[in-house]
């Protein structure tokens, strides 16, 4: 298992990655405790979890569908 300090881990990112890419079980430490392991995703076949747009929900309130009056309008404009 390869333990990597925070710090450190930032700087060599892409090695760290790689290396968990390759199989190594990677640990990062924060104050000498491991926090987190990196994995390597497993899609699903046929999807690029790099390329999820996850929903995105937008509410507004119904004067946002009011005509704007002509000063507001200009202003707009």
């Amino acid at each position: 298992m390869i333990h990597e300090n925070l710090s450190r881990a930032k700087a060599v990112l892409s090695a760290t990655v790689n290396a968990a890419l390759d199989g190594e079980d990677v640990a990062i430490c924060k104050d000498g405790i491991s926090v987190v392991r990196l994995v390597p995703v497993r899609p699903v076949l046929g999807e690029d979890p790099c390329r999820h747009i996850p929903s995105l929900a937008i509410s507004v309130g119904d004067e946002a569908m009011d005509p704007l009056d002509k000063q507001a309008w200009n202003e707009w404009s």
